[in-house]
């Protein structure tokens, strides 16, 4: 069970995290902006049995929406629509901003740039373990997520909740950390607005940091900030804990405390 303290820790490290930036690829939907005006404190007591990272930040954004946006009312969220005890999807968020409704996805995700992927450089946006990518999830968004609002059992809800369906402009709030391959000169253009978390490496490049510290946070604590107060391994331990995550492919987030004492957040990938 997270503490209150911790879960504040990881609301403010979200909170740091930018809407990506699709200015110069264009997407077939707006994104809703949120305003970063004010950090309030998030109600953990009500939370503490989240356990999933992607849960986790559908609380902070609705938060977010609740408390810190002015203008905004939350009008419904997490609505299951189901079909003879089929579930066909989820709508996450449906709100009014300055009186116009709005259906709101929400999307937070870890994507690494593999620049051998793909001729075409938005197709190179992979997830750490090679699963899923932004162009997918777009995709998944366009085709799935938001025709679920014409589904004749979505009206019906909508209508039952008293939500004018006719109305509703949907729009997404996409959150993402973005990493670059290490030790390589990239030219890109469509994402170029957006800011760089950090780098990944291969655990041969990582060989070359054997003076460096590093910890292995667990996935819901990808979203912290990096400090000092953690149980830092050596290379060796490091490698150990590497090679079993690599034979499972998967390539986790890890913080990296270089001997001048930086500290980094990087992904050490398998592939």
């Amino acid at each position: 069970m997270l503490s209150s303290k911790h879960i504040q820790k990881l609301y403010e490290g979200y909170l740091k995290t930018s809407i990506i930036d699709f200015s110069n690829y264009q997407i077939p939907f707006q994104q809703f902006l949120l305003e970063n005006k004010k950090t309030t404190q998030f109600d953990a007591s009500l939370h503490t049995e989240v356990n999933r990272l992607g849960k986790l930040v559908e609380r902070f954004v609705l938060h977010q929406l609740k408390n810190e946006q002015e203008g905004v009312e939350v009008l419904v969220e997490n609505i299951q629509i189901n079909k003879d005890k089929i579930t066909l999807g989820e709508i996450d968020c449906i709100l009014e901003k300055d009186q116009k409704p709005f259906h709101v996805e929400i999307a937070y995700k870890f994507y690494l740039y593999d620049p051998e992927n793909s001729e075409n450089e938005i197709e190179n946006w992979i997830g750490p373990n090679r699963r899923d990518s932004l162009i997918l999830k777009l995709q998944k968004m366009e085709e799935k997520q938001f025709p679920l609002l014409y589904k004749e059992e979505t009206r019906k809800q909508l209508e039952y909740l008293n939500i004018d369906f006719e109305k509703l402009e949907q729009q997404v709030i996409f959150k993402g950390q973005l990493y670059l391959p290490a030790n390589q000169e990239l030219d890109l253009k469509l994402l170029k607005n957006n800011k760089i978390e950090g780098y990944y490496y291969r655990l041969e490049e990582l060989e070359n940091y054997q003076d460096a510290k590093f910890y292995l946070p667990k996935k819901i604590d990808w979203l912290l900030e990096p400090h000092t107060n953690v149980a830092w391994l050596n290379f060796e331990e490091f490698e150990e804990k590497i090679n079993e995550f690599h034979q499972e492919k998967s390539a986790p987030l890890c913080w990296i405390k270089t001997k001048n004492s930086e500290i980094h957040k990087i992904f050490a990938v398998w592939w």
